[in-house]
């Protein structure tokens, strides 16, 4: 804080100690009267005075919030996508975050994802007990209640007040492009949060920007349409976190891959400093990623990449070479250190290719045919788990009614091939499967051949198994995986946590 902000604080801090003028005089002629003496009643109330005098600074300082241009995107999960569906607007009433589709149902927005509610009504003109604020004209007025005097926050519209009242969100357009911007609400500091895209063939926005709300924890919601031309193509609704910290050297490779893995370009090329036109491809994509070392700038990752359907799994080791840019990291550069692929040329043999060297693993001839159904079959979806040096496979059974998918795994080390188990549903392909950091869980990602919603089939490798219906794992977070639900109208990006699911009787 500067010496002037503070000096003005001392001089508004003066205001609120109570001098009482009669003793103020007394003690006065007290003090002419007797120099000699020690004023020890003076000294007493002078102490207390001024003890009064600093508790008001300390606590003024204290509790002031930190400016809007201070605060720094951080959270693990911004700009990924909570929602996608026919959004048509989003509010906030009573703590609570409403979303309307274009059908006009409604829902609360949570960490669990969208839960029907009844429709609530909006209000062009946002109010706290000091201020009000609402558009004219292109800007965005603050009008103080009491004395009714009006302030332009900014050029903008549809702005939204933060739970704590410190802050504004609002939409502004700068040479037709539309960003997120936030200021405070004395309308000290604002901020642009967004940097929107142009499109690859038109000199056009990318993304269209409507409604942001306040969450709780200055995390910000908004409606985002992404544009071909000028139609909406896809309607998000996006999660900014806001905090105080920058994201250190691992935090920013970290949301860098959890970026990658649910194909959020955009976020991911905002965390590097000359990023390329294409990050992300829909084949082979990435499945998993673990960090494996951490000096300073330097980040160690391992990346799996599996192609949905086939059996192909690539692990590479990468090292990202981190530069501090505004105060934030940003990844600089990114080398290869060492790859490794499981794959198929026939879809009847495993093989391990690594150091330029491919070696066969197991034919599906060896398979104990009494776990498979079907005369008609072959490898499917891959997953290699590099600490224990274990592949995991699907066996795609095709062509019959009874066909179906049974998963396996092969110790490379130990040469010994185990099966685990059978999906037990009819005509039900492999599109993937992903496992959880610690190696316990394995997530399957399946497609009932005769319809477009997908399921996931959690397997506890020590005990037993789960299912959780109409969802698609994208990643797993610790022992929690980011699963797509997919609805009707919509589908969400949410947690689910294993502990509360029901095993598969």
């Amino acid at each position: 804080m500067d010496e002037e902000k503070v000096e003005r604080l001392l001089r508004e801090a003066k205001n609120f100690i109570p001098v009482d003028q009669q003793l103020k005089k007394t003690l006065r002629k007290s003090f002419e009267k007797k120099r000699k003496r020690k004023p020890t009643r003076v000294y007493g109330i002078t102490v207390a005075a001024a003890l009064l005098f600093l508790s008001i600074i300390v606590t003024s300082l204290q509790s002031r919030p930190v400016n809007a241009n201070e605060l720094l995107v951080t959270h693990a999960i911004s700009f990924v996508d909570v929602a996608r569906g026919n959004i048509h607007t989003m509010i906030q009433n009573d703590g609570n975050i409403y979303v309307t589709m274009k059908n006009g149902e409604s829902f609360i927005l949570s960490e669990k994802g969208l839960t029907k509610t009844e429709a609530v009504k909006s209000s062009p003109t946002v109010e706290t007990d000091k201020f009000k604020l609402y558009e004219e004209q292109g800007n965005i007025i603050k009008e103080n209640l009491k004395n009714n005097e009006k302030t332009i926050v900014d050029q903008g519209h549809s702005p939204s007040i933060s739970m704590s009242g410190d802050y504004i969100a609002y939409i502004k357009k700068e040479n037709d492009f539309d960003q997120v911007w936030i200021a405070d609400t004395d309308l000290e500091t604002k901020k642009q949060l967004t940097s929107n895209l142009l499109q690859r063939e038109v000199d056009l926005p990318l993304y269209e920007y409507r409604t942001p709300v306040w969450g709780e924890d200055n995390t910000i919601y908004l409606v985002k349409d992404r544009l071909y031309d000028t139609e909406i193509v896809e309607t998000t609704v996006m999660k900014i976190g806001l905090g105080t910290e920058s994201l250190s050297s691992e935090e920013t490779v970290d949301q860098f891959m959890q970026a990658l893995m649910v194909r959020d370009d955009d976020y991911a090329k905002s965390l590097m400093v000359s990023p390329p036109e294409f990050l992300t491809v829909s084949n082979p994509r990435i499945t998993g990623y673990q960090i494996i070392s951490v000096k300073d700038e330097f980040v160690q990752v391992e990346v799996t990449r599996s192609d949905s359907h086939l059996p192909y799994t690539s692990i590479d080791q990468y090292e990202f070479r981190l530069n501090k840019v505004d105060g934030r990291y940003k990844i600089e550069d990114v080398s290869e250190i060492n790859t490794l692929l499981v794959s198929s040329d026939d879809m009847k043999t495993l093989q391990i290719t690594q150091n330029g060297e491919t070696k066969d693993l197991i034919s599906i001839n060896q398979l104990d045919k009494n776990q498979i159904k079907s005369g008609n079959y072959r490898l499917s979806s891959t997953y290699y788990n590099s600490k224990k040096n274990v592949i995991y496979f699907g066996v795609q059974e095709m062509g019959e009614e009874t066909s179906g998918v049974s998963i396996w795994s092969y110790d490379i080390q130990r040469e010994k091939l185990e099966f685990l188990l059978r999906i037990n549903q009819p005509k039900v392909l492999l599109e993937s499967m992903i496992q959880s950091p610690n190696g316990k869980y394995l997530a399957l990602n399946l497609f009932p051949d005769s319809s477009e919603t997908p399921f996931v089939y959690v397997v506890d490798l020590e005990q037993q198994t789960f299912e959780i219906a109409n969802a698609y794992i994208q990643y797993w977070n610790g022992e929690t995986m980011m699963v797509d639900t997919v609805h009707d109208q919509y589908r969400t990006l949410q947690p689910v946590d294993i502990q509360n699911l029901e095993p598969i009787k």
